[in-house]
């Protein structure tokens, strides 16, 4: 099994409370700056050079911490036109217009587009390319090449770099006294800290996964899951999972109440949202699925309560704490037997569920009650066929939405009308991100419930299968 993290990215771990305190201590000053200096040229000059320097020190310190302090200094410094694109934009449109203007078709946005565009993938590519020559990853032919385009979007996940107000962002709240606006600042930029930091550490944590498959689809090889390998990651998968989900209602509400224009940075964002939340829940799903294999044990709803915050702590603890069982006959005798209780107990709780919420609420529709049968099915499918993952999941999204769905595809209004007022818009890249979300839900039921029975036909094939797991 591949290791965890690599001596090059422990590097950085041991010591990552030290790096902590510097961001911590870099954004409280970026605080100070804004709000208890004057606001002049100067002030906001120093203000935005701290910000660069923030937040391309972020994954500078990778290489600063690896001793490879030219490459980090040349990646802050390949950043800077991305933080003053602006500027950058407004020296060149002013000094050579008069050259440019000579072609029809040139507008003075289109070298804002091209700065905009340069000045983000150039660092990004720059830290990939070093990145994974550092960490040496002996990849599949037919997966490196994905490498860079994946984890440059990846790398759009660790640090969110907005060249804005930073604080800004909290004016509609209203404090009685002034130092409490202090407190609350200081806590949510010591909770985003946290942020920052476990986002490095998961970005170590999934190349590293990157590094050992041979396949994008297939998050983990088939292998016995140890106690390490499972504790590692399952925190890491599900706060990724969470906090990718927290990123992308974001993403979808910035792109569609604030964009007036096609900006790509948001759009790689947008994007490379909905591949974490693909990847962290298939990851997730495999986990839980083969440290079951690994035990010798059959899970089943126990692994559902993996995606419920604060439920999940048993699930946690008790695929953690379980012991192997040596008796693989008894394993698969079990099996059967089982996998219909847990569906049973399964299906029982749902339905409890959904009777509750029928009853509690103020709006009672006999589509709440058609949900039952619906759930019921969808779950014995998944719990059975595999293609079933991807059929059922989008299945109950129309079901659910089914008015919604067919106003989407009302094209009379004509193709281009469609494409900016509705692909873009947060009813529908948040309905996408629906799909999304109900594939991860029932791709984690299914590998919480399905398993391959052995019989006389492929006992042979099961055994050897399970062997895998030893």
């Amino acid at each position: 099994m591949k290791l965890i993290f690599s001596e090059t990215q422990n590097n950085v771990i041991d010591k990552i409370w030290v790096f902590g305190i510097i961001l911590f201590s870099l954004s409280m000053l970026l605080y100070y700056l804004e709000v208890f200096t004057p606001n002049t040229f100067i002030f906001i000059q120093i203000w935005r050079v701290l910000f660069w320097f923030l937040n391309t020190l972020i994954l500078s310190w990778y290489f600063y911490k690896n001793n490879k302090i030219k490459t980090g200094i040349i990646l802050q410094l390949l950043s800077i036109p991305y933080f003053f694109k602006n500027d950058v934009s407004f020296l060149l449109d002013y000094n050579f217009t008069h050259y440019l203007y000579d072609f029809t078709w040139y507008k003075s946005s289109y070298i804002y587009k091209i700065i905009n565009f340069l000045s983000l993938i150039v660092p990004f590519l720059y830290f990939v390319k070093h990145y994974f020559a550092l960490e040496n990853f002996n990849v599949s032919k037919k997966t490196k090449w994905l490498f860079p385009i994946l984890i440059t979007i990846l790398l759009l996940n660790v640090i969110d770099i907005e060249v804005e107000n930073t604080f800004g962002n909290f004016t509609f709240l209203n404090f009685n006294e002034p130092y409490m606006q202090d407190i609350f600042i200081t806590v949510m930029e010591f909770i985003n800290t946290f942020k920052i930091l476990f986002g490095l550490i998961g970005f170590f944590y999934i190349t590293n996964r990157f590094g050992g498959i041979k396949s994008i689809r297939k998050p983990i090889d088939e292998q016995f899951i140890d106690t390490k390998f499972f504790k590692w990651g399952f925190i890491i998968s599900f706060f990724l999972l969470i906090l990718t989900l927290l990123n992308l209602a974001q993403s979808i509400f910035t792109i569609s109440i604030f964009s007036s224009k096609f900006d790509l940075s948001e759009v790689i964002k947008l994007v490379s949202n909905y591949f974490l939340l693909l990847y962290s829940g298939r990851f997730l799903g495999n986990l839980i699925q083969f440290r079951g294999y690994s035990l010798k044990k059959y899970f089943g709803i126990i692994n559902v309560f993996t995606l419920i915050p604060i439920f999940n702590i048993f699930s946690f603890l008790v695929l953690l704490l379980t012991k192997r069982a040596e008796n693989v006959t008894q394993y698969f005798l079990n099996l059967k037997k089982n996998k219909k209780l847990h569906l049973a107990l399964y299906c029982l709780l749902l339905t409890a569920f959904l009777i509750y919420e029928y009853f509690t609420s103020e709006v009672k529709a006999i589509n709440d009650l058609i949900k039952i049968p619906v759930f019921i099915l969808a779950i014995l499918l998944v719990a059975y066929y595999k293609i079933m993952t991807k059929i059922v999941p989008f299945a109950v999204v129309l079901f659910l939405y089914f008015e919604d769905v067919k106003h989407f595809f009302d094209f009379t209004e004509g193709y281009l009308i469609f494409f900016k007022d509705k692909i873009f818009s947060f009813l529908w890249l948040s309905s996408f991100g629906v799909f999304i979300l109900y594939y991860v839900l029932y791709y984690v039921l299914h590998k919480s419930f399905y398993v391959e029975y052995p019989n006389s036909k492929n006992e042979e094939n099961a055994t050897v299968n399970i062997d895998k797991f030893n």
